[in-house]
């Protein structure tokens, strides 16, 4: 009885909460359907003028009534000095004289000034500054360029109509608006991804140096934008090319992909020298090595705790990242990360619920129910399955919280099989047409959700401390000159600095005891000085005497 109770409890519990979900079930499989199978190609110019352009439409669009986004997550900042680094020609700077005072979150100090991340997404935004004086536009030109490879990938794959589908859903999704608005990107990952799987697809029906360039290309823009994540999806890609390929034929073809390799290693490898003096030494791993104990991966064993200069650090490390680490090594805690990195698997894919839409969410996934009979009748699903379950690894395999981006070499593998999944849904339960009717409004309910996450976008104004230093900063230079802004230690998420420090219009520098202010005044003494501390829970900046 009690049993009974509960599943009944439970029963009421979701038709409530899903209510909009349920009904559109029902009324799928009670009601007889005759829906037409609409089926039409437009010229290949046409649809890649089409995605580029929706994209284009989407996330300048959004920036345009929202603002230009601002910069938000520690990332962010560390892709946007790179970008000024590259901007200026160089990948790095030499340390500052006071170089302590500057210590901040993902940024090198030593042995040279830099980003500790690899140089693609601080390449992206370089190119949007020097074409617009603008960061944030080169990942919109960058997302654009991801939609329509999507497309371009899953048009040798699945059916021209299925790969409009595809590169449609990709220019207007929710994910795709994320990374076309956030410094930190997924776009070049994503675009490096969907040119791999092109590049396979072609390479086991006709294997070209043209193709395998391609291939080399894809694998270089994944190389400089999430190594690890694009390292694994490559391996997936190889498996495919092994079961399905003409291996002899493809090794025929394999040089040029080579030479193309090659060269973006060297220049990578360049890019490391220039700033760890080792073309073989990450920044990142520099970076890890001097200020973070908690290992990357599963297997590792944390490094020992460093001593930090300024509390900001500290506490991003030996309470945040640190408590993070421990409570993924308490029982039960890698379970309960497994299940928030699936959460975040599925708003990837599907895109997070508006709150209007949050009772219809359930549709989106919908699909997913024609998996073992798509898997069974069709070859190409079997393979961009596989692919995906191989890619899985790499975001289970590390200990950090899964972030959207890190799954970005995926993208195009995801979007084809979701759009097999749509195409074999509409032909479930014919008789009745039910499948075509849950196939309309899965599609119909993807349009909705996503036309309510452009608008949330566009009225939720930015977040974090950034909006408040940007009002100090325009205060502060309307005033002319140059000005130094020494942060009390008690202020976090306010040092963050371009290339070249001294010839900043401002220079934010922490205030890390002792004679820090006297020697920040002395090197900086042509400049105002103002202090940014908390009293009473309120940010204050003051001029410093």
């Amino acid at each position: 009885m009690d049993l009974a109770g509960s599943a009944l409890d439970y029963t009421i519990t979701f038709v409530e909460r899903n209510w909009l979900f349920v009904t559109a079930v029902v009324v799928a499989i009670a009601i007889p359907w005759r829906l037409p199978r609409i089926r039409f190609q437009l010229p290949d110019r046409v649809v890649c003028m089409t995605v580029i352009s929706l994209s284009l439409l989407v996330s300048i669009g959004a920036a345009a009534l929202h603002g230009v986004p601002l910069p938000r997550f520690h990332d962010d900042f560390s892709y946007l000095l790179s970008a000024d680094l590259i901007a200026h020609g160089r990948a790095a700077d030499p340390p500052h004289a006071l170089w302590p005072h500057f210590e901040t979150m993902h940024v090198l100090q030593q042995p040279r000034y830099a980003s500790k991340f690899p140089p693609g997404q601080g390449i992206v935004l370089a190119l949007g500054r020097l074409l617009f004086r603008l960061p944030l536009a080169g990942a919109w030109l960058i997302c654009a360029a991801a939609c329509a490879a999507i497309w371009w990938a899953l048009r040798v794959w699945i059916s021209p109509q299925g790969a409009m589908l595809g590169g449609i859903a990709a220019a207007i999704h929710p994910t795709m608006l994320l990374w076309s608005e956030t410094y930190h990107g997924g776009g070049l990952a994503a675009l490096g991804g969907a040119l791999l799987v092109g590049a396979t697809g072609r390479l086991i029906q006709a294997p070209s140096w043209r193709t395998s360039a391609i291939a080399g290309i894809a694998l270089a823009l994944l190389a400089l934008s999430r190594p690890y994540e694009g390292l694994v999806f490559a391996v997936a890609m190889l498996a495919i090319v092994l079961i399905a390929g003409n291996l002899r034929a493809m090794l025929a073809a394999s040089p040029a992909g080579l030479l193309v390799i090659v060269i973006a290693l060297a220049m990578l490898g360049l890019y490391n020298r220039s700033i760890t003096g080792s073309a073989t030494t990450l920044p990142y791993s520099v970076y890890e090595r001097q200020y973070d104990p908690v290992p990357n991966f599963l297997w590792e064993q944390p490094r020992p705790m460093p001593r930090y200069s300024n509390q900001e650090m500290a506490y991003v490390y030996r309470v945040a990242y640190w408590g993070h680490y421990r409570r993924l090594r308490e029982p039960g805690g890698l379970s309960a990360e497994v299940l928030k990195k699936i959460d975040v698997i599925r708003f990837t894919l599907f895109g997070r619920p508006a709150k209007s839409f949050d009772s219809a969410w359930l549709l989106l996934p919908l699909p997913l129910i024609a998996l073992p009979r798509v898997l069974r009748r069709n070859a190409t699903a079997r393979l961009l399955f596989l692919a995906l379950v191989i890619f899985a690894f790499a975001p289970f395999s590390v200990t950090w919280w899964l972030e959207m981006h890190y799954l970005a070499p995926a993208a195009a593998a995801a979007v084809g099989l979701i759009v097999l999944l749509i195409s074999e849904l509409f032909l479930l339960w014919p008789k009745r047409g039910s499948g075509a009717a849950l196939a309309t409004m899965v599609l119909l309910a993807f349009l909705a959700n996503a036309t309510e996450q452009w608008i949330a976008f566009v009225r939720t104004p930015d977040s974090g401390f950034e909006p408040l230093r940007q009002r100090m900063s325009a205060s502060v230079m309307a005033k002319g000159g140059q000005h130094l802004v020494v942060v009390m230690p008690e202020v976090f998420d306010a040092v963050y600095n371009g290339a070249d420090i001294d010839h900043q219009p401002i220079v934010w520098a922490r205030d890390l005891g002792g004679d820090s202010i006297p020697r920040l005044r002395a090197y900086f003494r042509n400049r105002t000085m103002w202090r940014l501390t908390r009293r009473d829970d309120v940010t204050v900046l003051e001029a410093l005497r």
